[in-house]
């Protein structure tokens, strides 16, 4: 068994899912594009183009494989600058959110995974 590394603060495992998202900033109005990147059992990961400020509420939109979308609202926790210019994005999610995203991750796991 791997030990867990002390230099990573994350206190949930993550699972790798990319899918593209819309989001919407509620504090600006401003709209962005970008990338799901994973899940845990607190939120998600994101890929933006976009400088979030800590605590702004989103409204995503996460495009599935089928064309069809699922909705969700959170709260982003942290924010930081890639090597490649663009933002990882770390948004909480509350406990409905996170149910009905984990019910599309299993359906997408079984069809051949993402």
């Amino acid at each position: 068994m791997q030990e867990p590394d002390p230099a990573n603060k994350r206190r949930f495992e993550r699972s790798k899912l990319i899918l593209p998202v819309r989001y919407l900033n509620l504090n600006s109005k401003l709209e962005g594009h970008g990338q799901l990147r994973d899940i845990s059992d607190k939120g998600v990961g994101l890929a933006a183009k976009d400088d979030i400020p800590r605590d702004t509420p989103l409204e995503m939109w996460i495009v599935l494989p089928n064309g069809g979308c699922i909705y969700l609202k959170g709260v982003v926790a942290w924010c930081g600058k890639m090597e490649d210019g663009d933002f990882a994005v770390g948004v909480n999610l509350g406990e409905e959110a996170l149910h009905s995203l984990q019910i599309v991750v299993r359906a997408i796991s079984s069809l051949g995974g993402y």
